[in-house]
């Protein structure tokens, strides 16, 4: 994929996920707003840091850009200030639902700005550069990623679980951003309690489970159900981001005798609510509702990829 339609698909995940903050609640499920805003700060800052990595370099010595190249810089400096404030306890009340709107006007214009620059630079690359540039652009989004850098062929992983660590470790930097809170506050984080080394922490939220990470293969078969509790179906896998390592939607089984003429539901993760009593996720929507929302067969699956049906999903689901 070339540099330029992954940079449009950014785009549009990072305003929708802008969206689902707003329309998220309290509470400490993966559908809560403190956890969508971890979700939407960390797929922004991959971005960004992207973009200055590898759209930057070349387009700063061009006469004709280097001025732009530099404005779009400052207002990526902006955006992490803004971020950086937004990253408090309290998200729910309606003083941070305003500072929020707001990045989410300069998000829109930080968008605009980038398109602007792609059309003078898009001219001046041809298709096999620009995938070439697509490779460094995900490459660079990866190293966000804590482990990110490193070869996963050289350690003999294959491309499937480099994904799976790279959703791992999208948790890993979650737990990371809660350790940071804890230090802030004045209160010794627990691994100075316990006498570790603070950088061991980031390897044992790897190994150790908690309330924010789950083995995929514990998740894999567990059953869906809708609010009053009747099973609607089972969780038949994951698709995972490949470009941001973030679980993107669990897909749902329904129906069928084992496995054979089941119908199959992409489902945004972040809809999904864990309920210990239930041991199932618990899912807004009746088995009925399920009737019209997007499916696919087995042997007929849909193009993921696609921006339209990515925009179908989430439109169908969102609150």
């Amino acid at each position: 994929m070339d540099i330029w339609t992954q940079i449009e698909h950014d785009h549009a995940d990072i305003k929708a996920l802008g969206k689902d903050v707003l329309g998220s609640m309290g509470g400490s499920g993966p559908a809560s707003r403190d956890n969508q805003f971890d979700l939407f700060d960390t797929l922004l800052r991959r971005h960004l840091a992207a973009v200055e990595d590898v759209v930057f370099p070349p387009l700063e010595k061009q006469g004709d850009t280097s001025a732009v190249v530099h404005e779009i810089e400052q207002h990526h400096k902006s955006m992490r200030r803004d971020l950086n404030a937004l990253d408090r306890t309290n998200k729910d009340n309606p003083e941070w639902t305003k500072e929020f709107e707001v990045v989410l006007q300069q998000l829109d214009k930080l968008c605009a700005r980038h398109e602007a620059l792609i059309a003078q630079a898009r001219p001046l690359v041809d298709a096999g550069e620009g995938k070439t540039l697509g490779e460094k652009y995900t490459h660079a989004k990866l190293k966000r990623i804590p482990g990110g850098s490193w070869d996963w062929n050289k350690i003999g992983i294959g491309a499937g679980a480099a994904l799976g660590l790279a959703a791992l470790a999208g948790g890993v930097a979650a737990g990371a951003k809660y350790k940071k809170r804890k230090d802030e506050s004045g209160e010794d984080p627990f691994w100075k309690r316990r006498g570790s080394h603070g950088d061991d922490f980031e390897l044992r939220l790897q190994t150790d489970e908690d309330v924010r990470l789950i083995s995929s293969d514990k998740v894999e078969g567990t059953a869906v159900v809708d609010q009053s509790g009747q099973k609607i179906g089972t969780v038949k896998n994951f698709m995972v981001d490949k470009y941001t390592g973030r679980v993107a939607y669990a897909v749902l089984q329904f129906g069928g005798v084992m496995g054979f003429g089941a119908s199959y539901f992409p489902l945004p993760w972040p809809i999904l609510d864990y309920d210990t009593e239930e041991d199932a996720y618990r899912l807004a929507v009746t088995k009925d509702q399920l009737e019209n929302a997007p499916r696919f067969e087995e042997d007929d699956a849909p193009e993921f990829d696609s921006i339209e049906y990515r925009e179908e999903v989430r439109v169908y689901y969102r609150p």
